[in-house]
């Protein structure tokens, strides 16, 4: 986990899309995806943070 990824998925997080987190980050969408892709392949606890972003657990 870097901050990179914590940043990503944050804006990402908060501004409900991948495409607008990347507007906010003010970078291209798969700058964004790629590291919440990562972040989400380090363990259960991150895919589950990711699944509150779009309503599903885990």
């Amino acid at each position: 986990m870097n901050l990179r990824q914590i940043e990503a998925f944050l804006a990402v997080f908060e501004e409900g899309a991948f495409s607008a987190g990347a507007a906010r980050l003010k970078v291209a969408q798969p700058t964004v995806s790629k590291p919440v892709d990562a972040l989400e392949r380090t363990g259960s606890s991150a895919r589950w943070l990711a699944g509150r972003s779009t309503g599903r657990a885990g």
